[in-house]
């Protein structure tokens, strides 16, 4: 299983659902390096950002896994 969870503007337009997931990674390396890029390519340049256009969650939070 890959753990981290990557949310993508999920506090700005959010199209709700899970709709603003993008995919899970095995590390949070990766997981943060694609949620970096993704938020570079701003698709509206009058959004505004809070540093915040991105999410990494750690699903073993949520399912007591390892």
């Amino acid at each position: 299983m890959k753990p981290y969870l990557l949310i993508v503007w999920h506090l700005y337009y959010p199209k709700g659902g899970t709709d603003d997931w993008v995919a899970t990674f095995a590390t949070h390396a990766e997981a943060k390096a694609e949620g970096e890029k993704l938020t570079s390519q701003q698709p509206d340049p009058l959004r505004v950002t809070s540093g915040e256009d991105y999410q990494v969650v750690d699903l073993r939070d949520w399912t007591g896994g390892e």
